[in-house]
């Protein structure tokens, strides 16, 4: 008798902790959503500002040696500006386009498989600017962060 009460109480535990995951992955979902939709706004903003930022001040100061690594460190800080930004607009594509289901499958992989998800979802429905506009942003953080990279070494 004592060990069927074990067995049951151990089965509810588990039961439970099933539950409050359940809720929570929910809960993180949501929240990137509630992010997303309120912040993406003010992320393109800030993108913008440091774009125009690193092309106007930063580029001019990489060609002096006593400023480079400055713009080094300062476009590779702005390429998580840019990152964010395309992470915020691609939670809000998939959740738009594939709905809560896209978006958990998604944000399982390793948080960032919300931009290639994003990516899917916009191929599929045929949305070509926006893929060509993903493809641009992707590119302007890859470049911010090699080019980054070129000039600490140089």
């Amino acid at each position: 008798m004592k060990e069927t009460l074990q067995n049951i109480g151990s089965g509810a535990l588990g039961f439970v902790i099933f539950i409050a995951a359940v809720f929570l992955v929910v809960g993180f979902i949501n929240g990137a959503v509630w992010f997303s939709t309120k912040m993406l706004p003010w992320l393109i903003i800030a993108f913008w500002i440091v774009f125009i930022f690193d092309v106007v001040v930063l580029l001019p100061l990489a060609a002096f040696k006593m400023t480079r690594g400055f713009a080094a460190g300062s476009l590779y800080i702005s390429s998580y500006v840019f990152g964010l930004t395309l992470w915020a607009w691609s939670v809000i594509i998939t959740y738009q386009l594939w709905g809560f289901i896209g978006l958990l499958v998604g944000l399982a992989i390793a948080g960032i498989g919300a931009v290639f998800t994003a990516f899917l979802a916009a191929l599929f429905n045929g949305q070509w600017s926006t893929i060509g506009s993903m493809v641009i942003v992707i590119l302007i953080i890859v470049g911010s962060r090699l080019l980054a990279s070129f000039l600490l070494t140089k």
